[in-house]
């Protein structure tokens, strides 16, 4: 669902003029807690009030629609937004008037963060592999062999230079599971 409204700047504040229940309900707030209020007087902090003035300043100035996105916290929690405002003209009262539209992409945003992650990770594990069949070509060089004992998964593993001192060939040593 939408977060759709109607609000008139000034310099430093936002009137909200028309909202949906969409938005009356993300905010927790009756029609009667919004309607007609300025946004300092709704608890909006002022770096959000600037925040949004921002794009609204630049969508007057352009006159075309100005997409961002911002966190933003409700009762406690965390949710990212995306957001589209547009200048509209100018209102009766005098002040510049704006449309928004909202869409809460929190789940989207935590599934991007999750992917990178991931990205991490993998190319952490990818690193360290690399690593490992360096350190094992480094060893082999030196005529020199190891055996490794993977504690978790009860696996141990011997290296070809291993395998060599012991006078086998790598595929007559099998590694052991366990």
């Amino acid at each position: 669902p939408l977060l759709m409204g109607v609000v008139e700047t000034t310099d430093d504040d936002i009137l909200h003029v028309f909202h949906n229940p969409t938005t009356l309900a993300f905010l927790e707030m009756t029609p009667d807690m919004l309607d007609g209020q300025w946004a300092s007087a709704v608890g909006l902090s002022p770096e959000q009030i600037q925040l949004w003035l921002e794009h609204y300043r630049r969508s007057h100035d352009s006159q075309e629609p100005v997409h961002f996105s911002y966190e933003h916290v409700i009762s406690g929690d965390r949710k990212w937004l995306s957001a589209t405002v547009a200048f509209v003209g100018i209102a009766e009262s005098g002040r510049p008037q704006f449309s928004y539209i909202v869409q809460d992409v929190t789940e989207q945003h935590q599934l991007e963060q999750e992917r990178k992650r991931a990205n991490v990770l993998q190319h952490q594990a990818e690193q360290a592999s690399n690593e490992l069949v360096l350190l094992e070509n480094i060893l082999d060089v030196v005529l020199a062999g190891y055996w490794d004992w993977r504690i978790t998964t009860d696996e141990e593993y011997y290296s070809p230079g291993y395998k060599r001192m012991l006078g086998y060939a790598d595929d007559e040593l099998p590694n052991i599971t366990q």
